[in-house]
């Protein structure tokens, strides 16, 4: 479903476009995919959001994004619904942050850990 055993390293680059290149393969390796086939991303995504959603630092994150000034146009045009939310923490800003947080969740890492990597996380929304 979901690989929770590597750690993105994509920022480190300096080259913007290898950065990119790399998020791209640390994105399709954290869902177990080969391709950037949306069908398969979305439906990956959505039984994540499923397996989650009830976490309450899930619910704490989400509310967030909900109040996120950075995020507020992309809210505007793709919807407000909690999927929605999820899946905006995928973008290229925030997906090591949120890999963490995940990674943390499923791991049933030490709570502590959990928040503060949640913190780090919606500081960056």
């Amino acid at each position: 479903m979901y690989c929770a055993d590597f750690i993105c390293t994509y920022k480190l680059l300096e080259n913007e476009s290898e950065s990119e290149h790399l998020y791209r393969i640390q994105f399709l390796q954290a869902f177990q995919s080969e391709n950037l086939n949306d069908d398969i991303i979305n439906d990956k995504m959505k039984d994540l959001y499923e397996n989650i959603k009830d976490n309450t630092n899930i619910k704490d994150i989400i509310n967030n994004i909900k109040k996120s000034k950075n995020l507020e146009m992309m809210i505007t045009l793709l919807g407000d619904d909690e999927l929605t939310l999820f899946k905006l923490l995928f973008k290229y800003e925030l997906f090591d942050f949120t890999h963490k947080c995940i990674c943390n969740i499923l791991n049933n890492d030490n709570e502590n850990v959990i928040n503060e990597n949640k913190r780090i996380l919606i500081y960056n929304l």
